[in-house]
């Protein structure tokens, strides 16, 4: 799956060309410490006291003293300490350590309930240029870095894997048209549609990709989220910077470029990207995150740029991309 999603208010229509539900994962891995150990001070009264001298016989005090009489130490007491606490450490978490790029496993499954499972691939930090001069909304081209590593969908969200969640998510939303969506509903439950299974979901919203996303996050224990329209662009061109995922000439032998016949997803394994990521050119439209920004290419961070507009109400147009 590949995702990133914010929500966008209004009815379930199928989106234009389809929707690629795919999902970046992005895996923190926490260390447990030790609980801190809070030292305490305990203060003790020492009392001193003696013998009389000699063989015990009683001395007589000074003329003029008869009325003196030795300090009284009953009355001193010891510096209350009731009210000093040792330091809360409840709240304390420790460091979260650096991701272990050296240990990451370059793809993973997902397990899903009645779906096969679903793989990522892991796309490590690295450099691009994004934005194309020949595009009027993509300038200028701009050097981008990112420091992170994140994984990505190896290949769309299928209709059996979709079909999987609205079984699972009894108020889930529906596509509008579930025969577009290669979907069939009988007895209240979802089914793929003959030799749908492994071909990508359609007619899918953005709000139902999102939507999508929070059901994996929840029952993998992962982060998921609609990847940002350049985190996409990373994952598809990759450090060269390429025109397409498998470089910079086309060929149409290596993608499903028939817009009304989509193909099992996994059917041209020589068009991958460099990470490993199948399908980021043909097939269907894939949804991102961001909102459409005119201005997006002028302004735009070179390291690790965050994702824009990703609000949970918005109202602009939202990015479909397709290389």
């Amino acid at each position: 799956t590949r995702n990133v999603l914010s929500a966008l208010d209004g009815d379930d229509e199928p989106a234009g060309g389809g929707s690629k539900g795919f999902a970046i994962f992005s895996v923190v891995l926490v260390l447990g410490l030790g609980a801190l150990a809070a030292a305490g001070y305990v203060f003790k009264d020492k009392i001193f006291g003696g013998n009389p001298p000699g063989n015990g016989a009683q001395v007589q005090p000074p003329d003029g003293t008869a009325n003196v009489k030795p300090p009284d130490d009953t009355s001193v007491k010891p510096p209350e300490n009731t009210n000093v606490k040792p330091p809360d450490n409840t709240n304390v978490k420790p460091p979260e350590p650096a991701f272990d790029l050296a240990a990451a496993p370059e793809s993973f499954k997902i397990t899903l309930e009645g779906a096969e499972p679903l793989e990522v691939v892991l796309v490590r930090p690295g450099s691009f240029t994004v934005g194309s001069d020949e595009t009027e909304t993509e300038q200028p081209p701009t050097p981008i870095e990112f420091t992170r590593p994140f994984y990505i969908g190896r290949f769309e969200v299928t209709v059996g894997q979709f079909a999987a969640y609205l079984n699972e998510n009894p108020r889930a939303r529906v596509p509008g048209n579930l025969e577009d969506a290669g979907l069939a509903r009988a007895e209240g439950r979802f089914a793929p549609l003959d030799g749908c299974a492994r071909k990508p979901v359609g007619a899918v919203t953005h709000v139902s990709a999102r939507d999508f996303c929070k059901w994996l996050s929840q029952s993998s224990g992962l982060e998921v989220e609609l990847p940002g329209e350049i985190e996409w662009e990373y994952a598809a061109r990759g450090p060269e910077s390429n025109v397409y995922p498998w470089g910079n000439q086309w060929d149409d032998s290596v993608a499903c470029v028939e817009r009304e016949a989509k193909v099992d997803v996994g059917t041209f394994p020589e068009g991958k990207s460099w990470c490993g990521a199948e399908d980021m050119a043909g097939n269907v439209f894939e949804w991102c995150a961001d909102q459409y920004v005119k201005a997006r290419y002028e302004g735009i961070e070179r390291r690790d740029p965050e994702i824009k507009g990703a609000g949970s109400s918005l109202s602009a147009v939202l990015l479909q991309r397709e290389v």
